[in-house]
């Protein structure tokens, strides 16, 4: 608690000069500072937020604040981790979650102040909790809850409208020799989320791809497909971007050859056009070995085109990577994995959380289970703190209906638990 409002009391020289704004626009930073000092005085049992937002209560009518600057410090103490864990967990392209988030905050003070606690505690917990990554996610959150709190609504025009100037743009960015006829084609099987959620210029590169993959289809009976990978350096991450024909399992697939080759998935874009084209845009760690970060395009097709023929069992290859050896370090003990699903936060997903320590291969694990229970995941947000993971996926039945059975949501998250607190590799057969 203390190195969180360390952290605060240097907003006034950050350089970054987003944080340096935000700070000078706050009319009170007092609020700001004890909620970093109490934000954490609740730790010691489940739901720890709001059990500090009540021992807060308590604390400042002792010391008799006045009743407004109690429910200020108690809300930010309450709602600390709300938009680390929606920015990490849930679809920030889905208008509902953000909506939702900004009911909760209510004022564009408090998101102010909230974001700034946000940066400072997540500092303090470490790199794990606040880097590149995790920054922008939150970043992107602020400005649309922003834009809302600002106007009252989503500062976005009408679909109809934004779907037809992102189709002008990509007719702009598409080489000029390619065929108009082609092009509408594509643009008709085509999803509205996968046009709403992606920029222009990959919606052509995506295009280029899918008819390169057409044309392998021709010349090939196997199952083709095409990997892009490229290094973002400036955000210390990769992007791979996977094109190929959709089938049962795919996701889970592609998990375990990361998985094998030792690369962390961060999050996941997982679309499928109306002609079962799958479009999936994967933002991972950079490869473990700098040296050879080359030859990882190479080695990922080949491992991709033996899982496809059936000639690579993940299963066994992720299991015996697993297996410990002399080298194997000691573990700390675990805590028991836990598994919600979620039918309230989206219209159309039913989301399934999934708390869990980490360990190799556990999101092949996961996404095979989900497979195996036929259910077809659409979004996936990872999130790994310390040897913890929370994993998210947004999914739906194979008649594309979200899961609210009582029955089959039981045996989904009974199913889970179980694979999850089995050894590798029997949870996986």
């Amino acid at each position: 608690m203390v190195e969180t409002v360390r952290h605060l009391k240097s907003l006034a020289s950050q350089k970054e000069i987003l944080l340096m704004q935000i700070f000078a626009d706050l009319s009170n930073t007092e609020s700001l500072y004890l909620a970093g000092l109490f934000h954490d005085i609740g730790k010691g049992g489940e739901d720890h937020a709001s059990r500090g937002a009540t021992i807060t209560r308590n604390i400042l009518k002792r010391f008799a604040f006045d009743k407004q600057r109690i429910d200020e410090i108690v809300f930010l103490v309450r709602h600390h981790l709300l938009l680390a864990e929606t920015a990490t967990r849930r679809d920030l392209n889905d208008e509902k979650t953000v909506v939702q988030c900004a009911r909760i905050i209510g004022d564009m003070e408090r998101l102010k102040m909230l974001y700034l606690l946000t940066w400072a505690d997540s500092k303090a917990t470490g790199p794990r909790a606040w880097n590149e990554w995790v920054g922008n996610l939150v970043q992107e959150l602020f400005f649309k809850l922003l834009h809302i709190l600002e106007r009252g609504e989503l500062a976005n025009a009408t679909v109809s409208q934004r779907v037809k100037r992102i189709r002008s743009a990509v007719r702009r960015a598409l080489p000029g020799e390619m065929d108009p006829t082609e092009i509408e084609n594509s643009f008709e099987v085509m999803t509205p989320r996968y046009l709403l959620n992606t920029p222009p210029k990959e919606i052509a590169a995506h295009v280029d791809l899918v008819q390169r993959l057409d044309e392998e289809s021709k010349e090939s009976e196997s199952s083709p497909f095409l990997l892009k990978a490229k290094e973002i350096v400036t955000e210390g991450w990769w992007e791979i971007t996977f094109v190929g024909k959709d089938r049962a399992g795919l996701f889970a697939d592609i998990a375990g050859v990361f998985a094998l080759n030792n690369i962390n998935i961060l999050s996941a874009e997982i679309y499928t056009w109306r002609d079962g084209t799958v479009v999936d845009i994967f933002k991972v760690t950079r490869p473990l070995d700098p040296i050879f970060t080359g030859e990882v395009p190479e080695r990922l097709n080949k491992d991709f085109r033996s899982v496809f023929r059936g000639r690579l069992s993940l299963t066994y290859r992720l299991g015996q990577k697993a297996a410990p050896s002399i080298l194997t370090k000691t573990k700390k003990p675990s805590r028991p994995p836990v598994v919600h699903v979620d039918n309230a936060a989206s219209d159309f997903f039913s989301l399934i959380e999934v708390f869990s320590d980490d360990r190799m291969g556990l999101l092949y694990l996961i996404t095979h289970t989900l497979t195996n229970l036929r259910l077809d995941i659409r979004i996936a947000k990872i999130a790994t703190k310390g040897d913890q993971i929370a994993d998210v996926f947004y999914v739906r039945d194979l008649e594309g209906q979200k899961v609210e059975d009582d029955e089959h949501i039981e045996e989904i998250r009974r199913t889970l638990l179980f694979q999850l607190e089995q050894k590798w590799p029997a949870a996986a057969v």
